[in-house]
């Protein structure tokens, strides 16, 4: 885990999440422009999941052509988000996540 969008892209680079997840609203460097950034170094490979204060029709839709795979609406409820990443852990390599911190 990683604070700050310089950071998280230093990470990216270094060793590619399976999963990456974003608020949408950060000073600096936005988390549409961040996971534009993550796609382009990783391509599909990570789940992205955008969490974000913006409830409306735009920024939704934003975040799909940005690339986030699911999107969540802050006070995002853990299970909810848990249930996913459970779903996604179904489909990685036995191997995946080996030497993470």
């Amino acid at each position: 885990m990683r604070n700050g969008s310089p950071a998280a892209l230093a990470a990216v680079a270094a060793e590619p999440p399976d999963v990456f997840i974003t608020d949408i609203g950060m000073p600096h460097l936005n988390g549409f422009e961040l996971g534009r950034q993550v796609r382009s170094l990783c391509g599909q490979t990570p789940l992205m999941i955008a969490v974000t204060g913006y409830a409306d029709a735009q920024t939704r839709e934003q975040c799909s052509k940005t690339g986030f795979d699911h999107f969540f609406v802050k006070p995002a409820d853990p299970a909810d988000i848990l249930t996913v990443l459970r779903e996604h852990a179904d489909f990685l390599p036995e191997d995946a996540g080996a030497g993470s911190e």
